[in-house]
């Protein structure tokens, strides 16, 4: 889905805690591996090893009852201003759902431009949120 977030003015890094070489040896096996009848991936998105776990403690991505630092998947939505407009949290043993990822952006991108509000279960082509200001409500309620 790189290019689907491309096309949506996204960045996207990749941040871990492993070492530069499993960071290697994740691309290698991106760029041979077919999942879903896809072709193999090039990466072409940073990847970032955080190995002395600054960048993740800042991101509260390290519980500290737990000895471990790969219990945790994180996604972080952050806006051009740096602030983190959505967090998702997956377990290790969970796939990310990249779908609701790319649905979160789009909404949050669109409520932005047309200053709106989304409601709950949004998709792209259904109704908004029209904001009002709260003077003109009580206006109306008078």
């Amino acid at each position: 889905m790189q290019e689907d977030f491309e096309k949506l003015n996204t960045r996207l890094i990749v941040i871990s805690t492993d070492a530069v070489s499993s960071h290697i040896e994740w691309v290698k096996s991106l760029e041979t591996i077919k999942y879903k009848g896809r072709e193999p991936q090039k990466i072409r998105f940073p990847l970032v090893s955080d190995k002395n776990l600054e960048i993740s403690r800042k991101y509260g991505m390290i519980h500290s009852f737990s000895s471990t630092t790969k219990d945790v998947r994180g996604v972080f939505i952050v806006d051009p201003d740096e602030k983190i407009e959505a967090i998702f949290f997956y377990s290790m043993n969970v796939g990310r759902n990249m779908d609701e990822i790319k649905r979160t952006l789009i909404a949050l991108q669109t409520a932005e431009k047309n200053n709106v509000l989304i409601p709950a279960n949004w998709n792209v082509g259904q109704d908004v949120m029209i904001r009002v200001l709260k003077h003109l409500l009580m206006l109306i309620n008078y």
